[in-house]
């Protein structure tokens, strides 16, 4: 399954991928500690492509890879379901890191939500499923 990278780990600047190549979407107040993207040919609830976090090391905006699925953060955004599947380049699983980064992500997206927005937005980190075997979607 095709993976490509929008966000690099570390980086401040979420990415999209776009027609005229990556541009940066917003600045995050908090960096992401996992290289963050898409699984090519596939469509979430949101009308975008499913999303992928990529365990490991940094990889650069823009990167494919040929990765198998090996679970999915639980994530409701703005009242709308946005799971993020799990994929690994160096066979860990960070769970401890994934639970932090999500839980404080949804904490942070609320209060953007408040100060930028003026209204109160429901995002919630739901738990992280691991699949017995690495998966295609």
């Amino acid at each position: 399954m095709q993976v490509v990278i929008e966000t690099s780990k570390w980086s401040f600047r979420k990415r999209v991928k776009t027609e005229q190549g990556f541009k940066t979407a917003f600045v995050s107040p908090i960096p992401t500690p996992f290289n963050y993207g898409f699984i090519e040919g596939t469509l979430g609830e949101d009308g975008a492509p499913l999303d992928v976090i990529v365990l490991g090391r940094r990889l650069e905006s823009g990167a494919g890879l040929d990765l198998g699925i090996i679970g999915k953060v639980n994530f409701i955004d703005d009242s709308q379901r946005d799971d993020k599947y799990i994929a690994t380049i160096d066979g860990r699983r960070h769970e401890k890191a994934i639970k932090v980064f999500f839980t404080l992500y949804a904490v942070t997206k609320i209060l953007l939500g408040l100060i930028l927005e003026q209204r109160l937005t429901k995002n919630s980190f739901t738990g992280v499923e691991w699949f017995e075997e690495r998966q295609t979607l």
